[in-house]
């Protein structure tokens, strides 16, 4: 037996039949910097369709769409949050090959305008995304970009920040940004959670790990007492901690629970 049951309050059709979505390309925020506060439902298709609605009844109607615009690539993520140094509430947009910020304007009462604020294009072809004050920062929410390779890269609104390559990697998995913690969490092919600290992320060296060569094979660099430091010097990433979940992650969620309920 249920111990609740749920109703459908409203329902749209997102575009035709041929489009496609990822899990990832559902928003629901405040995106247009609405007076009022009232949050508006973004989607967005693997055909680069990118649609926002505002929910006014029981049933759809026309004045429910309040954008519909076609982007240049696929659309695999959306994030509504902080991403300029101007204030308010910006939609982020991740493409396979780049990352793009939009500011979104109520234009009378029935629609909005979109405006691109600033790109950043991507060497690496991009799998997920997540963001939060990274540092401790204030006021401003940085991205974090995972690629298919296993590349993590930070953006500070319109600068980049740095790249690192995660250890061991071999698939991407669900990212997420702990706030509390100020850590990274995501997932590995060994089924395990682990966990990065922005500042691990940061003291950590950029190049991809490979393992030292010889000097007959004409690798390794000599430090002034002679010794050999390998291909790359710096400080090595690793997982501040892991758990074993004995299974794969689908999706990584944090969230705030009162102690006793």
């Amino acid at each position: 037996m249920s111990l609740f049951t749920t109703r459908t309050y409203w329902e749209a059709k997102s575009g035709s039949a041929s489009e496609e979505y990822d899990g990832n390309c559902l928003c629901v925020a405040n995106v247009d910097n609405d007076e009022t506060g009232q949050v508006k439902i973004v989607t967005g298709s693997l055909q680069g369709m990118l649609r926002v609605y505002h929910p006014t009844g029981r049933q759809f109607k026309p004045d429910d769409l309040l954008l519909e615009q076609e982007l240049d690539q696929a659309i695999l993520q959306l994030e509504a949050g902080r991403f300029s140094s101007y204030g308010g509430t910006q939609l982020a947009v991740l493409h396979p090959r780049s990352l793009v910020v939009y500011n979104l304007k109520n234009v009378g009462s029935s629609f909005l305008h979109i405006t691109k604020l600033y790109a950043h294009h991507l060497d690496h072809t991009a799998a997920n995304m997540t963001y939060g004050p990274f540092g401790g920062i204030r006021g401003i929410d940085y991205i974090c970009v995972q690629s298919y390779d296993g590349q993590l890269s930070v953006f500070e609104c319109e600068a980049f920040a740095f790249s690192r390559f995660l250890p061991g990697f071999l698939i991407p998995g669900p990212l997420a940004y702990i706030e509390p913690s100020d850590s990274i969490v995501t997932s590995n092919a060994a089924l395990e959670l682990e966990c990065y600290k922005f500042k691990t992320l940061a003291d950590a060296t950029g190049e991809q790990p490979s393992p030292p060569k010889s000097k007959e094979d004409g690798g390794g660099e000599e430090s002034q007492n002679g010794k050999t430091l390998g291909l790359h010097a710096g400080k090595r990433l690793q997982a501040d901690w892991k758990r074993v979940l004995g299974e794969n992650a689908i999706d990584i969620r944090s969230g705030f629970f009162i102690a006793g309920h």
